[in-house]
C-alpha cells in the first residue's frame, strides 16, 4: 500500500494494522467514561510542528478515555498551521469535544502555547518527549513509542469505522493515521505516532500509580456502635430475609 508517495508495509513494522481492527460507530456512554479528579477523561493530545515550511505537521488527537482504560480517538487534525492559527484549533477542539485536559508536546510552539492556554484557565498538561528534560528517562524515541504498542496489542486503542466518520461528515483520516503509524519508524513523517505516543505513555503511567495505589490503600475500618444494636437475633434475620423491601431500580 502506498501512503504519500512512500509504500506502507500491509500488516506494519512496529504498530501492527489487526491492532486497530475494532472499530466503534459510537461513543462511549457518559457512564462509562473515566473520572480523573471529579472530570471525565476526555482528552486532546498536541504535536506541534516549530514551522509552517518544513516537512512536520501539527498534529491534534482528541481521546475518550473509559474506565477499563480503553482509549477512543474519534477524529484528527493534521495540518501545517502558524501560531496564532494553532492556539485557535487547540480552542476550537477543546470546545466541540468538550475536553477537560490538554496535552501539549513542551517545545517548539507548544511551550508558548502551554502558557497562554493556561492562562485562559484551561487544563494544559505538558510533556516532552525523550532526550528533553522532563522526558521519559532511560529512553530514545524508538523505545519510548515501543512502551505503548502494550495497550495497541492489547484491543485498548480504537479508531472510528466508516459509518462513524460518514454520520459526522469526516473525511476518512483513518486511512492517513494507519499509514503514517504502520510505516514507523521508516516513514518520512512521524507527528502522529508522536501524538499519540505522548498521550497513552502519559496515561498508562497514570494507570499504574492509580493501581499500585488502589493496591496499597486498606480496607475500610470497621465501625462498631452500641452492641446492643449490632446484635440481630437467629429468628430476626430469618424474619427480615423473608420481609426484606425488593430493591429499586433506576429506570432510564
Amino acid at each position: 500500500r502506498q501512503y504519500q508517495n512512500e509504500i506502507t508495509p500491509v500488516e506494519g513494522i512496529t504498530f501492527k494494522r489487526d491492532w486497530f481492527k475494532d472499530r466503534f460507530d459510537f461513543l462511549p456512554r457518559p457512564d462509562e467514561i473515566l473520572v480523573l479528579s471529579s472530570r471525565p477523561a476526555i482528552f486532546t493530545s498536541w504535536d506541534t510542528a516549530g514551522t509552517e515550511t518544513g516537512r512536520s505537521y501539527t498534529v491534534g488527537l482528541p481521546f475518550i478515555v473509559t474506565k477499563d482504560w480503553h482509549y477512543y480517538i474519534p477524529h484528527m487534525i493534521r495540518g501545517k498551521m502558524d501560531y496564532p492559527q494553532l492556539k485557535q484549533v487547540i480552542r476550537e477542539m477543546h470546545r466541540f469535544w468538550r475536553v477537560s485536559y490538554t496535552c501539549i508536546e513542551a517545545k517548539s510552539t507548544g511551550q508558548p502555547a502551554l502558557q497562554e492556554l493556561a492562562a485562559e484557565n484551561m487544563n494544559v498538561i505538558g510533556l516532552a518527549p525523550p532526550g528533553q528534560r522532563g522526558g521519559p528517562p532511560g529512553r530514545n524515541e524508538l523505545e519510548w513509542v515501543e512502551t505503548i504498542t502494550i495497550p495497541c496489542e492489547e484491543g485498548r486503542v480504537h479508531l472510528p469505522s466508516e459509518q462513524y466518520m460518514l454520520a459526522r461528515g469526516d473525511p476518512n483520516w483513518v486511512t492517513v493515521f494507519l499509514g503514517e503509524l504502520l510505516s514507523y519508524p521508516e516513514g518520512s513523517n512521524t507527528d502522529i505516532v508522536m501524538a499519540m505516543t505522548q498521550f497513552i505513555f502519559y496515561m498508562e503511567k497514570l494507570r499504574m500509580k492509580i493501581r499500585v495505589q488502589e493496591a496499597l490503600t486498606p480496607d475500610e475500618p470497621l465501625h462498631w456502635g452500641d452492641p446492643a444494636e449490632q446484635y440481630v437475633s437467629p429468628r430476626r434475620r430469618r424474619y427480615l430475609a423473608r420481609h426484606q423491601e425488593p430493591e429499586r431500580k433506576l429506570l432510564v
